[in-house]
């Protein structure tokens, strides 16, 4: 396989591990999150059950002005029924 090929494939099991349960999916469909940088950081510290937000850790962006976290709302569809 080409070194494109092999590192879809890394790619694709990052993503494959980061929706264990479907929580991986559902944080970057509702969430906007980038799979695999900013999903598989993520601690249950970052979460503020309080103000209903997350923050996330974003290394793609962490070379911007205040761009190395941000903070997103705790949407209902990321909620456990």
């Amino acid at each position: 396989a080409s070194d494109r090929q092999q590192s879809l494939l890394r790619t694709a099991y990052a993503f494959i591990a980061s929706i264990r349960s479907v929580n991986g999916y559902a944080l970057s469909r509702f969430g906007g999150l980038r799979v695999p940088s900013e999903v598989l950081p993520l601690k249950w510290s970052d979460i503020n059950w309080e103000k209903r937000s997350i923050r996330v850790t974003s290394p793609k962006t962490e070379h911007h002005a205040g761009g190395g976290t941000r903070i997103i709302p705790l949407f209902p569809e990321l909620e456990s029924p």
